[in-house]
């Protein structure tokens, strides 16, 4: 799951251009582009993740894209995943907190983020904030499970009121994956209005010129896309590890994960027996704390209220970088 936040980024570059954008209002679009992007593979992706592990990291750092990222997985009950990324011009930071509904009759399971995700954009001294829609895992029960999206986000710009709302609209009432959107001002005028699908493409209109731009695009996966599990280069690169970062990386990095590096090298007996042990090693953990009365606190994110909508969130205090850098190991947890 720590893996799974990163690949968002791929499209990194929605964020590089929002931070320099003079436009208020396209600034809005690119960050509502930004969090609609990272459902376009979501049809296709119905294969559980991993459970983080209490105290696992992972981290990624693109010379290409210029940003990096770090992830912690700072609570196993409820599980919650909380990360920092920064690049050019912006800090963004989000969890995973999320309340799931299974609807028995139609065979569904909807999932809904709860917490906001934030961008912070420097040059502008802007803190954009928005919601993800809804997921829904479909045909659990009978039919082919595939994934879908709805509901209406709002990207809001904090300072001046400005926000961005976009439709996404369930396959059962219209396309699956059709997008519409507008970005106004806090007065309610239209400034943008936003077309598109979240498979493939998102457009900015001037509803004065009716002047069309294309902001995103899904990046193409080569050859088969089944035979890769629908992973683009960019997410098949993320449990990369060279010899060059194995001396590197605190030992918590996910790439360390050893049942998720035997189901890669297709060693499925393997990765399940490995599976098995890091969970009972966890348990045993967990059980060994309570029995001491230790109260487990994050490493690098410190559990406060969001001054916006007073709910709890995990805002990175900084430090893992330059730990990093200096090989100070020390504080992070035995794992795996």
């Amino acid at each position: 799951m720590l893996q799974r936040l990163c690949e968002n980024f791929q499209y990194a570059d929605l964020l590089s251009r929002a931070a320099k954008e003079e436009d208020q209002f396209i600034r809005l679009c690119l960050i509502g582009a930004f969090c609609i992007s990272a459902y376009a593979f979501n049809p296709h992706r119905i294969l559980k993740f991993f459970n983080p592990l209490l105290s696992e990291t992972y981290e990624y750092i693109d010379n290409e894209r210029k940003f990096r990222y770090f992830a912690e997985q700072v609570s196993h009950h409820p599980a919650i995943s909380a990360c920092y990324a920064e690049g050019e011009g912006y800090k963004f930071y989000t969890n995973t907190i999320t309340e799931t509904k299974f609807k028995l009759m139609n065979g569904s399971l909807e999932i809904n983020p709860i917490t906001k995700c934030y961008v912070n954009l420097e040059k502008f001294n802007e803190l954009i904030s928005f919601t993800k829609p809804k997921a829904i895992a479909k045909n659990l029960i009978v039919g082919k499970m595939f994934l879908d999206a709805c509901g209406i986000m709002e990207v809001r710009n904090n300072r001046t009121g400005d926000t961005c709302e976009i439709e996404l609209f369930d396959k059962s009432k219209d396309i699956q994956g059709k997008i519409i959107g507008e970005a106004k001002d806090i007065l309610g005028n239209i400034k943008y209005k936003l077309e598109g699908n979240w498979l493939s493409h998102l457009d900015i209109i001037d509803p004065n010129t009716g002047k069309r731009e294309t902001i995103w695009k899904k990046t193409i996966i080569e050859g088969n896309e089944e035979e890769k599990f629908f992973f683009t280069d960019f997410s098949i690169n993320l449990n990369n590890l060279t010899e060059e970062m194995k001396t590197s990386l605190p030992p918590s990095d996910s790439r360390f994960r050893p049942d998720q590096r035997y189901l890669e090298y297709q060693d499925y007996d393997k990765a399940a027996s490995e599976k098995h042990r890091l969970e009972e090693k966890q348990r045993n953990t967990r059980k060994e704390r309570e029995k001491t009365k230790f109260k487990y606190k994050p490493i690098y994110f410190e559990e406060t209220y969001d001054d916006l909508s007073g709910e709890l969130i995990y805002i990175y205090k900084g430090g893992y970088f330059e730990d990093r850098k200096n090989k100070r190991f020390e504080k992070f947890y035995d794992i795996f």
